[in-house]
């Protein structure tokens, strides 16, 4: 019987803007499904909008009760998204909060004692920006956030990952240099071909630390 590998996170986890629907999670399942048969079911708990706060809770509801053998967490993109209606209404969580919450995470993570690796942020598309998802009313300007915000906050959490000794993938720089932009159809969401891209980083970073052997 296959062991239940838990993905959590927000849109890009859920697989938003993906032709096939299907996300990293689904790309990852299928790599495993040839790669290392019969070992792992991937359940994909990524839900559009959840800030690092919303994983920190969703961790307790939804991940303790599957008793999860392997987990992935990737959060943060909306930690660092502003609000335009049709001023900015700054960024959803401070940096200094969010730092906080990861390491509530961390130790939410300890205490269910499961490999856990922790996923950096994607690049956005500036120019396709501001994202207008589902207007709230006729003011509403969209969600708004800027390279440099995500640049900063992955490094943040790439340091608590580092202090905490969790394995952590960074994903900024290495899709910076490529042409995954080109795949953001509204700015933030990737095409299939952008998510075979975050998938191959992470399979490569994966296998590196032997994350699938049991």
């Amino acid at each position: 019987m296959s062991e239940r590998f838990l993905c959590i996170g927000d849109s890009i986890t859920e697989g938003i803007g993906d032709e096939h629907g299907i996300g990293w999670p689904g790309r990852l399942s299928e790599y495993l499904s040839k790669h290392h048969a019969n070992l792992w079911h991937i359940n994909n708990l990524g839900l559009a909008g959840n800030t690092s706060k919303d994983v920190l809770s969703r961790i307790y509801t939804e991940g303790y009760p599957r008793e999860p053998q392997r987990l992935l967490i990737a959060a943060g993109i909306n930690d660092v998204m502003h609000h335009l209606w049709p001023a900015s209404s700054g960024a959803r969580l401070s940096l200094e909060y969010s730092k906080v919450t990861w390491l509530q995470i961390i130790n939410c993570v300890r205490r269910l004692s499961v490999p856990t690796v922790i996923i950096g942020l994607t690049p956005v598309n500036e120019k396709k920006l501001p994202l207008i998802y589902k207007p709230y009313d006729p003011q509403d300007g969209g969600i708004l956030t800027n390279n440099n915000s995500i640049k900063i906050y992955e490094n943040m959490i790439a340091a608590v990952a580092k202090e905490s000794s969790i394995p952590f993938i960074p994903l900024y720089e290495s899709l910076s240099k490529n042409s995954y932009m080109d795949y953001l159809d509204d700015g933030v969401h990737p095409s299939k071909d952008g998510y075979d891209m975050i998938t191959s980083v992470l399979i490569k970073q994966l296998e590196n630390i032997n994350f699938f052997s049991i």
